[in-house]
């Protein structure tokens, strides 16, 4: 992806837009810790945009919870939920459980029924969590987050409603909005 972020800048900049986000929870994280702000620098110095990372968004909304302490539920293979959980473990979080769907193929990510992440989640966050993260910013999850918090009683971060919530915030804009989870209307 990074080969390919200067050609996405240019494109995104020229249309004019206020902020620009890359999309891709690990892929903002993959080359570990700092990876995340070191496209940040790389996309807002090309362009001159505004810009945020998933992973990035992902910290931010964490700290606005006030989550220490979380359980982390991917759709990735388990060696890339191993690096995800070093990446939040390097930025201050304990990860108190980890597991991974094991699903390698994008689009198979993507067709999987928000109610399979809904059960999966639910079968498998640790009650002394302060906070469960869902990640993957290729799976629909965003209609069942209310429906799971209310049943697990702790705030649910998702990677695509934590990147709303950091542009809102990057942005300045005071927006609560309600359906998506605590964190859209904290």
């Amino acid at each position: 992806m990074e080969n390919h972020i200067d050609d996405a800048v240019d494109l995104l900049s020229q249309a004019g837009v206020d902020i620009i986000l890359f999309n891709c929870t690990t892929g903002s994280l993959v080359k570990g810790l700092g990876y995340d702000k070191l496209l940040i620098n790389k996309m807002e110095s090309r362009s001159g945009v505004m810009s945020m990372t998933t992973a990035t968004a992902v910290i931010m909304a964490l700290e606005h919870l006030q989550a220490k302490s979380i359980t982390l539920v991917t759709a990735y293979p388990k060696e890339i939920t191993e690096m995800e959980s070093r990446f939040l473990e390097g930025n201050g979080f304990k990860v108190i459980k980890s597991v991974a769907a094991g699903i390698s193929d994008p689009f198979e990510q993507a067709q999987r029924d928000p109610m399979f992440w809904f059960n999966y989640s639910k079968d498998n966050f640790d009650q002394n969590s302060d906070a469960l993260f869902i990640s993957c910013a290729g799976i629909r999850v965003v209609e069942i987050i209310s429906k799971l918090e209310k049943q697990i009683r702790i705030p649910i971060v998702t990677s695509n409603q934590a990147a709303m919530f950091a542009c809102i915030r990057k942005l300045k804009l005071s927006s609560k909005v309600r359906g998506y989870g605590k964190l859209l209307y904290s």
